[in-house]
C-alpha cells in the first residue's frame, strides 16, 4: 500500500506543480493507525505549529485530531529536467505567490493505532478531513481552509509507515520524514506586493550584519528560493554571497537587466546560530541587522526605486 501511495502522491504533485490546486488524500481510505498523505497546494510557511486537523464522520460532529498525529509537512519541487519545470504552467505559482513552484504535502497517522495514547478514535465509515492553517496562500492560489477532503475510515487496525529505505551497503534504515521539513531560518526578501515585470534591475547588493564567530564553515548556509522564471534565458538571474565574521553580503545579478524584486528571496540557516538564539547568546531583534540594500540598473548605476529587504524571523525566538 505504501508504494502505491507514494506513486499516487507523485502524480498528484505533478498536477499541482503544473499550476493546479489539488487537495487529495493518499490513500482515499485508511484504518486506524495507517499513514495518510495530503497534497494541500502551495502555501507559504505551513508548519505543524500553525496547522490543525479535524475529522467529521458522515452525519456526525467534528473530531479534533491531535497535533502529535502530524508526522511532517514539507514542500516538493518538480525535477529541473522535467517537462513540468521547463514547459508547464508551474511558473504561475511564482507569479501568484512570489515563492518557488512547490507543492506542500502533509503526512499524518490516523489516530487509534498501535502505541497511540491520545484516546481519539475515528468512527468507521465515510467522512471528511478538514485542515486549518494560518499559513499564507497568496494571490489566487486556493487555500485549504474550509475544504472537506474525503477520507473513509476502514475496519481494523493498521500501522504507521516507517518509510524504510536501503542505505549504503544495503542496510535497511528507518525514514524520518521530519528531516524533509524546512529548518528554522532567517529569511530575507522584499514584501510581496504582486508580480511586477515592468520595474526590473541589473543587480542588488544586500549587506547583513551578524556575528558568525564560532560557527563552522560547514554550518553556515545561504539558501536561495528555487524558481523557474529567474533561470529563463530572457532573465538569467544568478546569486553569489560572501561572509566575513561580522557581515554577510548577498548579490543577485541579471546581466540582461531583468532582475525582478521578487527574485530576491533567500534564507540563512545555521544550527549553531539557532542554538545561540535559543540560549540568549544572540538576539534576532538586536543582533541581526540589514545594513544596506543597493539596487543597480543594467549599466551599473544605482537605482533608488528598488524596494527594501525585510527580515522574516523564523527561528522560533
Amino acid at each position: 500500500m505504501v508504494n502505491k501511495s507514494i506513486l499516487v502522491l507523485f502524480v498528484v504533485t505533478l498536477l499541482a506543480s503544473a499550476g493546479c490546486a489539488i487537495v487529495h488524500t493518499t490513500p482515499l481510505a485508511a484504518r486506524k493507525g495507517d499513514t495518510v498523505m495530503v497534497s494541500v497546494g502551495s502555501p507559504d510557511d505551513m508548519t505543524r505549529s500553525n496547522t490543525s486537523l479535524t475529522y467529521t464522520p458522515s452525519g456526525g460532529s467534528a473530531i479534533a485530531i491531535p497535533n502529535s498525529a502530524i508526522r511532517a509537512i514539507f514542500n516538493l519541487y518538480p525535477d529541473k529536467n522535467s517537462d513540468v519545470w521547463l514547459y508547464s504552467a508551474a511558473g504561475l505559482i511564482e507569479n501568484e505567490s512570489g515563492h518557488g513552484p512547490w507543492n506542500t504535502v502533509l503526512v499524518f497517522d490516523v489516530p487509534g493505532g498501535p502505541g497511540d495514547t491520545s484516546g481519539v478514535v475515528l468512527p468507521e465509515g465515510p467522512g471528511n478531513l478538514q485542515i486549518n492553517t494560518t499559513a499564507t496562500y497568496d494571490g489566487t492560489i486556493p487555500g485549504v481552509n474550509g475544504r472537506d477532503i474525503a477520507l473513509e475510515i476502514l475496519p481494523g487496525t493498521g500501522a504507521s509507515s516507517s518509510f524504510n529505505y536501503l542505505g549504503f551497503g544495503g542496510v535497511e534504515l528507518t525514514g524520518d520524514l521530519s528531516r524533509l521539513e524546512p529548518m528554522k531560518k532567517l529569511q530575507f526578501k522584499p514584501v510581496w506586493t504582486g508580480r511586477d515585470s515592468t520595474n526590473t534591475y541589473g543587480a542588488v547588493e544586500i549587506k547583513i550584519g551578524l556575528d558568525s564567530s564560532g560557527i563552522a564553515k560547514g554550518d553556515f548556509n545561504v539558501v536561495v528560493d528555487d524558481k523557474i522564471g529567474p533561470l529563463q534565458q530572457t532573465r538569467r538571474v544568478h546569486s553569489i554571497w560572501n561572509k566575513t565574521r561580522f557581515e554577510l553580503t548577498v548579490y543577485f545579478i541579471s546581466p540582461v537587466g531583468n532582475l525582478q524584486y521578487s527574485d530576491v528571496n533567500f534564507s540563512v540557516i545555521s544550527k549553531e546560530l539557532q542554538t545561540q538564539f535559543e540560549n540568549g547568546t544572540q538576539n534576532v531583534a538586536t543582533d541581526i541587522t540589514i545594513n544596506s540594500v543597493t539596487w543597480y540598473d543594467v549599466n551599473g548605476a544605482v537605482d533608488s526605486s528598488g524596494p527594501p529587504i525585510t527580515l522574516v524571523n523564523q527561528t522560533g525566538t
